[in-house]
């Protein structure tokens, strides 16, 4: 199994959207928990979700990467 991991710089809570691309995740893969055949499909849906949070400007001035 792998681990998802996320890494924040300078800031103790965590945005609204990275709360909202956390629980999409969550939902659609069952967990942290993600075995490592599967990575490429969680690399696919996070940037999809990240593009959708920037659609709808819940990321407007955090620079995000995946």
């Amino acid at each position: 199994m792998a681990r998802l991991k996320c890494e924040t710089y300078g800031v103790s809570d965590k945005p609204l959207w990275m709360l909202k691309l956390q629980c999409a995740i969550m939902q659609e893969l069952g967990g942290y928990d993600i075995d490592p055949g599967r990575i490429n499909d969680v690399f696919i849906f996070a940037k999809n979700e990240v593009h959708k949070l920037q659609d709808t400007r819940d990321i407007i001035r955090s620079v995000v990467t995946v």
